[in-house]
């Protein structure tokens, strides 16, 4: 037998320099490395895993994937009132959905309303704009707490049947 072939240590062992294996090394214990381990692949009884830097090379600059996404407590998208957040399909809720921000919310399609209301607070107005985005009518609730239905276009009564 070749005397490098098969090397047993026992009790503590310390090795200077670097330590080259052909073939497999097996512990049976604990490994202490001080410095840096370089590996390829571990078997942590899963199955042999690819090594990864700990953010898996995914930068915050970069864009990501999921299947699904299921999050506890308050989850936030963006960190300004100017971010844009597309999401195709649906979006399904069992509260409320809100907007904190002042201006405009745009919906792309119909906005249908089942089972519930659309409350408006006084001095809120529901808004018909034409065809080119100008607003020809509304209705409008003061702070008087009058309804006001406004035909802008020809100042004339709005017909509600």
């Amino acid at each position: 037998m070749d005397p490098l072939e098969k090397l047993n240590l026992k009790g503590d062992t310390n090795l200077n320099g670097d330590l080259t294996a052909s073939g497999d090394v097996r512990v049976l214990g604990q490994i202490t490395v001080v410095g840096n381990g370089t590996f390829a692949k571990v078997n942590t009884g899963q199955g042999d895993t690819e090594v990864h830097l700990m953010d898996q090379n995914i930068r915050t600059s970069d864009n990501v994937e999921f299947v699904n996404i299921t999050a506890t407590g308050n989850t936030v998208l963006g960190n300004a009132s100017t971010d844009t957040h597309t999401i195709t399909g649906h979006i399904t809720t069992s509260g409320n959905i809100s907007s904190s921000g002042t201006g405009e919310n745009f919906f792309g399609g119909d906005v249908n309303i089942i089972g519930a209301n659309l409350v408006l607070d006084n001095n809120q107005k529901l808004v018909f704009n034409n065809s080119v985005g100008n607003e020809f009518s509304n209705i409008f609730m003061n702070t008087n707490n009058t309804m006001l239905f406004q035909n802008l276009v020809t100042g004339g009564d709005v017909v509600i049947r």
